[in-house]
């Protein structure tokens, strides 16, 4: 939705930070339902999804000076 809205760069950092809370709010209640330290699943979870994104940029970013 975003980026209907939003010129593209804004929009892929609105869309960034909405994801990361979306992991953080429902990792925490994971976290309750399974009765572990939220701080570490969040940890955990929010870890992983900035790896995918920075892999998924850093494929991007060669893909493109590869074939571009």
């Amino acid at each position: 939705m975003p980026l209907l809205l939003l010129p593209l760069e804004t929009a892929v950092v609105a869309s960034l930070i909405w994801g990361m809370l979306v992991i953080i709010v429902l990792s925490y209640f994971l976290a309750r339902a399974q009765q572990a330290r939220p701080l570490m699943i969040i940890g955990e979870h929010l870890g992983i999804a900035v790896l995918v994104v920075v892999l998924s940029h850093l494929i991007g970013v060669w893909v493109n000076a590869t074939f571009a």
